[in-house]
């Protein structure tokens, strides 16, 4: 699951990209989190699956490609309990045989890709606040 910034402007998009993008998909997932949904990932699991998503996201990759690019993806490095946050977020994400899949950072992440030309409109508009 990567979500990929391409700058067609001559200015840098930095802040955008890796304070308020980033601020804007953590703060819509954690606003649209269905706790029934989570609530079976934890009990199949044994995990705390809301812990699991936000951590995910508060430790984004967040890789400048070239001038112009920048890709935003979940952590392959970062863990939380025995595996990877990448791992725990395909499995909540996609599920298994056992426990239908919850997409909600996929979806958010689709949203954003769809929608990047207005978010740094707003971003324009509000200036670094929001």
């Amino acid at each position: 699951m990567v979500l990929t910034v391409i700058n067609k402007t001559n200015y840098n998009l930095d802040y955008f990209v890796k304070v308020y993008l980033v601020g804007y998909i953590y703060n819509t997932v954690q606003n649209n989190l269905n706790q029934t949904r989570l609530k079976l990932f934890d009990n199949y699991l044994n995990i705390n699956s809301r812990e699991v998503i936000l951590l995910a996201l508060r430790n984004l990759d967040i890789t400048k490609q070239a001038v112009n690019s920048y890709k935003i993806s979940i952590s392959k490095i970062k863990t939380y309990k025995d595996k990877s946050l990448h791992e725990w977020i395909n499995l909540i994400t996609y599920g298994n045989r056992e426990i239908k899949g919850y997409p909600i950072v996929l979806n958010i992440f689709k949203e954003v890709q769809e929608n990047i030309t207005g978010l740094y409109k707003r971003y324009l508009r509000f200036g670094k606040r929001g």
